[in-house]
C-alpha cells in the first residue's frame, strides 16, 4: 500500500554498479567472492576517508587549542569529555537506522528508506535537546569532580556554545548514513571535508584574532564548531535533495513505525559505543599512574589507533550496508557471501595495518616527537613500545568490529553487546591488570591485554555470526 507524501519511486541500485541479484549471473565475469569484495571495497573507501575527516575536526580543534594555551586546552579538552559519553550513546541508538535504510533499499522501497531516516531524525532532535541541556551544566559538573574555578569558568561558555554543534552532527551522521545506504557515500565525505576547511579557518580566526576576525577564544570556538556542523549538515542536505533518486520529501516524516525500531536496535548499539570508549578513558586513566613518560607515548599511540579504527570501520559499515542490501533483496546466498568477504576484507585491512605500524613504528613517533632531542628519547621509546602493542591491536580490533557490524546488519545487536562488554570489562580489564602491573610491562601491557580479550570477543562474534546466518532472512523480516 502506498504511504500519503511518499512518491513511488524506481529501485536504488545495490551496490556501485549493479543490483545483488546481478552479480549472482552465472554470465558474470568475476566469481561471486571477487564481485563482493571489489563492492565492499568500493563503498569502504568513502567511508573510511569520511571517518578520518570527522576525527579531524575534532582534531582541529583540539591544535588550536592548545595553541592557544595550556588552560584553554585543559578547559576545552574536559568539557569535551564530558559530553562524550551522552554523544557516543546516542549516535549509537541513531546508528541503527542505517541497516534499516539499506534493507529497505534493498528492497527497492526507498519510500520507506526515506520514512527510517524521517523518523530518525525526530529522535535525534529530542535527544540532542537533552543533550544540550546536559552540556548547559559542564560548569558546574567540573566544580563537582574538583577542578579549579579557572578551568571551569573557561569551559563553560565553550560548552553551552559547543552544544549546539550536537544536533547539526546527529542530523548528518542520519544523512551521510542514509547517502551510504543509497550507494552514494561520497557525499557524506564531501561535506565533512568542507566542514572541516570552515572550522579550521575560523576556529583559527576567532581564537587568535586573525583575518579580520574578532578575539573570541575559547567561546569562539565553540561557535565556530556549531556553525561548522550546521554548515556540514546544509550541504549534505542541498546534496541529497539535489538528487532525485535521493530526495526527501516531507510527507515522509509522518508517522512513527520505525521509532521503535531504530530505539530498539539502537540501544545496544550506543551501549556497545559506551564500552569501547569507556574502556579507553578507563585505560588512560590507569596509565597516568604509571608516568609522565608512560602517558605522553600512550597519547602518541592512541593517534594512531585512532587512524586505524577509521579504516577498519569503512570496511565494517560497508559490510553492514551490503547485508543489509541482500537481506532486503531476500537473497540469502548474497548475504551470507557479504558477511564473510565483508569480514575478509576488514581483516585484511587490519593485518595490513599491524604490519605497517610494526614496520614504521619509529617513523610514527617521529610525526610528533624529534629524536634527536635528547629530552625526548624517553618518551620517544615509550611511544615506539606502545605502539608495537597498538599495532597487533588493530588485528584483534578487526576481529571485533567487522563481525560486530556484519550482525547490525541482520538487526542483532543485543548479544554482541554483551560478548563486547564481556571482552572489553571482563577480560579486558583482568588481562590488562596481570600484564601492566603484575607483569611490569606498564602502557605496552595494558595494550596488550585489551588486544588478547578483543580477540577472543571476536572469535565469539564470528561464531555467532556463522550460527544465525543461515536465519538472516527470518531475522530481517518485515
Amino acid at each position: 500500500m502506498r504511504k500519503a507524501g511518499c512518491p513511488r519511486s524506481p529501485i536504488v541500485r545495490l551496490s556501485p554498479k549493479a543490483p545483488v541479484d546481478e552479480l549472482l549471473k552465472p554470465a558474470s565475469r568475476l566469481p561471486l567472492e571477487f564481485a563482493e569484495a571489489r563492492a565492499n571495497f568500493r563503498l569502504a573507501v568513502p567511508l573510511a576517508l569520511t571517518q578520518l575527516a570527522s576525527a579531524a575536526a575534532a582534531i582541529t580543534a583540539i591544535l588550536l587549542m592548545g595553541r592557544a594555551g595550556a588552560n584553554v586546552l585543559v578547559a576545552g579538552t574536559l568539557a569535551v569529555h564530558f559530553f562524550t559519553f551522552y554523544s557516543v550513546f546516542v549516535g549509537g541508538i541513531l546508528t541503527a537506522a542505517s541497516p534499516l535504510m539499506a534493507h529497505n533499499f534493498g528492497a527497492g522501497r526507498r519510500e520507506e528508506a526515506q520514512r527510517v531516516l524521517g523518523q530518525g531524525i525526530k529522535i535525534a532532535i529530542v535527544l540532542t535537546l537533552i543533550g544540550i541541556a546536559i552540556a548547559w551544566h559542564t560548569r558546574d559538573f567540573l566544580l563537582l569532580i574538583g577542578q579549579s574555578s579557572s578551568v571551569a569558568d573557561l569551559a563553560g561558555p565553550f560548552s553551552k556554545a559547543n552544544s549546539f554543534a550536537f544536533m547539526p552532527a546527529m542530523l548528518l551522521l542520519l544523512m551521510r548514513n542514509y547517502a551510504a545506504a543509497a550507494g552514494q557515500p561520497k557525499l557524506g565525505l564531501v561535506a565533512i571535508v568542507a566542514g572541516v576547511a570552515v572550522n579550521a579557518f575560523f576556529g583559527y580566526g576567532v581564537i587568535f584574532g586573525a583575518f579580520g576576525l574578532p578575539k573570541l577564544g575559547l567561546w569562539g570556538l565553540g561557535v565556530t564548531f556549531a556553525g561548522a556542523h550546521w554548515f556540514m549538515f546544509l550541504i549534505i542536505l542541498v546534496l541529497v535533495q539535489s538528487q532525485p533518486a535521493l530526495r526527501l520529501p516531507l510527507g515522509c516524516f509522518r508517522g512513527r513505525n520505525y521509532i521503535a525500531p531504530i530505539i530498539h536496535i539502537g540501544i545496544p548499539i550506543g551501549l556497545s559505543g559506551l564500552c569501547s570508549v569507556g574502556t579507553f578513558v578507563g585505560a588512560t586513566f590507569i596509565i597516568t599512574l604509571m608516568g609522565s613518560v608512560q602517558v605522553a607515548g600512550h597519547g602518541i599511540a592512541l593517534q594512531a589507533a585512532n587512524f586505524g579504527f577509521a579504516l577498519i570501520w569503512g570496511s565494517a559499515q560497508a559490510t553492514t550496508i551490503r547485508i543489509g542490501w541482500a537481506t532486503g533483496a531476500r537473497n540469502l546466498r548474497a548475504a551470507t557471501v557479504a558477511a564473510w568477504t565483508g569480514l575478509l576484507t576488514g581483516m585484511t585491512v587490519a593485518v595490513g595495518l599491524t604490519v605497517l605500524f610494526i614496520a614504521a613504528r619509529r617513523q610514527i613517533v617521529g610525526l610528533f616527537l624529534d629524536y634527536g632531542d635528547i629530552a625526548n628519547r624517553p618518551t620517544f621509546q615509550a611511544a615506539s613500545s606502545i605502539l608495537l602493542a597498538v599495532a597487533l591491536y588493530q588485528t584483534a580490533n578487526g576481529s571485533q568490529l567487522v563481525p560486530t557490524s556484519a550482525l547490525r546488519g541482520l538487526r542483532d545487536t543485543k548479544i554482541p553487546f554483551l560478548i563486547n562488554l564481556m571482552s572489553f570489562w571482563l577480560f579486558g580489564a583482568i588481562l590488562a591488570g596481570i600484564l601492566g602491573f603484575a607483569a611490569n610491562m606498564q602502557a605496552p601491557g595494558i595494550w596488550y591485554g585489551l588486544s588478547i580479550s578483543v580477540a577472543l570477543g571476536g572469535l565469539i562474534l564470528m561464531y555467532r555470526l556463522h550460527k544465525i546466518l543461515p536465519r538472516a532472512l527470518s531475522l530481517t523480516a518485515d
